[in-house]
């Protein structure tokens, strides 16, 4: 049996002098190496696959004698990144943007796979943990069952490119451990290991994504994970609370300020051949990324202003940035696919709701909000596409909600409101009792919350229909009482108590008025 001896590593410009390196593995591990190849000692114990550098990574000038008189090297330069314009949105045409749009700015999409030399060996490692810690084929598993029925608001990934970087490595680990975050809460969530064990998934997903930035290394990835993290942060766990979720919000809008190139201004790109159909999937899902921020940030709103608290100051929530990341031409260009062109609807909806929270200078909100419902509403009628059905449902209830928000519905339509939420909440009460698993009813606590909170503000506008609204809001705090008692949400508890509070107002309210005219 032959015995493999070290042998020293001698630098090429160090002559005969021996250097000693360790293998890159030991250095991780901050352990002694035995500098064997080409294995040691200690990743042959561990199975692990050993690799020695080339060349020594010295560490400052005082390795070698001389070290401080030597002149410094020429280093390697770095472009400045490019300087964005933002379009003035008062500039006629400037909201209509093209790909070869004049107003447009030329910036790079970053792309997957380019990541500094330093990051290499620790994405690696993070891979690795991961499929240490979660067998491999439920990994996969989980991200085929998350991709295949995406909800609203996880519109943004593309399943096939999602897959091709998952198997080649070269995206992150930390978009799957958001993934299994969401995944292991709605399979585990309602037993109290299941709920932790999501939780660190998600804490996991927020080191990494942190430490990336920390590194300087952006690209479009770190904002999808940052966008899971919130979405998780609006699940009904035991830790749930709006400084989470304040919190959640102010991350992901830094994440997308710094990894997305169309967050200060439409960006067009000069693509090579090759890449041109890859670089425009990736551009149209950093637009929907954009947008799906944006939702995030309307939902918040709600939760907010049932506790009382005024809205959050962000950038998404600004109507005056929607001219450029929701051009004019979107309607026609979405037209074509009934999936996105529900999906376009949807977002004018939202952008209708935080045109109504935050007034656009020099414009009315009621007045504004009305001319743009006017034309939004034909649309949404005559629009029977089934591939956007959720799309076109969502885009009615945020309608409604900023229509009642500034006193826009009439009589008729304040009906009808109440009438297709009581038909909806009443199915969706039948499914519970079916236990319908394709139909998680954890997940809808925002919308339930939601219909509250529409209720709520039209029963104060319109007396007459008092009856309505109390059946409504019974529904929905029958159903927000169920996930409570699974979920143990204490944020949702105090929540449903904020819409019992707000309902008692507004019938001691009506009481008072009735016996002040007797």
């Amino acid at each position: 049996m032959s015995v493999l001896i070290a042998q020293p590593y001698k630098h090429p410009q160090s002559g005969t002098k021996p250097i000693f390196i360790s293998c890159t593995r030991c250095r991780e591990r901050k352990i002694k190496c035995s500098g064997e190849r080409p294995n040691c000692v200690n990743c042959q114990k561990k199975s692990f696959h050993c690799h020695y550098d080339t060349v020594v990574k010295r560490r400052g000038p005082d390795k070698e004698p001389g070290g401080r008189l030597k002149p410094r090297r020429g280093f390697v330069g770095h472009a400045p990144p490019p300087t964005r314009r933002i379009i003035n949105p008062s500039r006629p045409g400037s909201a209509a943007v093209a790909i070869k749009a004049p107003q447009a700015v030329s910036a790079p999409i970053p792309a997957l796979g380019r990541t500094p030399s330093n990051l290499d060996r620790d994405r690696s490692s993070w891979w690795e943990a991961l499929f240490a810690s979660t067998p491999r084929d439920r990994v996969i598993r989980s991200c085929d069952d998350f991709l295949k029925d995406c909800d609203i608001w996880f519109n943004f990934f593309h399943r096939g490119l999602f897959f091709e970087s998952f198997f080649a490595r070269d995206m992150g680990a930390h978009v799957v451990y958001a993934i299994l975050a969401h995944m292991t809460f709605l399979g585990e969530g309602q037993t109290e290991a299941g709920s932790k064990r999501a939780l660190c998934f998600a804490e996991e997903a927020r080191s990494l994504v942190t430490y990336c930035l920390t590194a300087g290394y952006f690209e479009p990835t770190l904002v999808q994970t940052a966008l899971l993290l919130v979405a998780f942060e609006f699940q009904p766990h035991t830790w749930q609370n709006l400084g989470r979720v304040a919190s959640a919000l102010g991350f992901l809008e830094g994440c997308a300020k710094a990894c997305l190139p169309c967050w200060s201004a439409p960006t067009t790109t000069d693509l090579p051949p090759q890449t041109a159909l890859t670089s425009g999937i990736r551009r149209e899902e950093m637009r929907q990324m954009c947008w799906t921020l944006s939702h995030l940030a309307a939902n918040s709103t709600i939760w907010r202003h049932l506790v009382g608290q005024p809205p959050l100051s962000l950038a998404s929530a600004d109507p005056a940035k929607f001219g450029e990341l929701f051009p004019a031409n979107l309607f026609d260009a979405d037209r074509k696919a009934p999936k996105l062109y529900g999906w376009s609807l949807y977002c004018a909806a939202i952008r209708l709701w935080h045109t109504a929270l935050n007034p656009v200078p020099g414009a009315h909100p009621s007045i504004f909000v009305c001319e743009q419902a006017k034309e939004l509403l034909p649309v949404l009628d005559s629009a029977l596409c089934s591939g956007s059905r959720k799309y076109l449902w969502q885009a009615r209830e945020w309608m409604a909600a900023a229509r009642g928000h500034v006193g826009d519905l009439d009589n008729e339509g304040v009906m009808q409101w109440f009438q297709q939420q009581t038909d909806a909440l009443m199915n969706f009460e039948r499914q519970d009792v079916n236990n319908d698993p394709k139909k998680p009813r954890t997940t809808y606590a925002w919308w339930y919350l939601m219909v509250a909170y529409t209720s709520l503000q039209l029963s104060g506008q319109y007396a007459f229909i008092t009856a309505e609204a109390e059946g409504v809001l019974n529904l929905v705090l029958k159903s927000l009482g169920g996930i409570v008692s699974s979920s143990n949400c204490n944020n949702l508890k105090n929540l449903c108590k904020a819409v019992r509070d707000r309902h008692d107002d507004l019938k001691a309210l009506r009481t008072g008025s009735v016996t002040s005219q007797y």
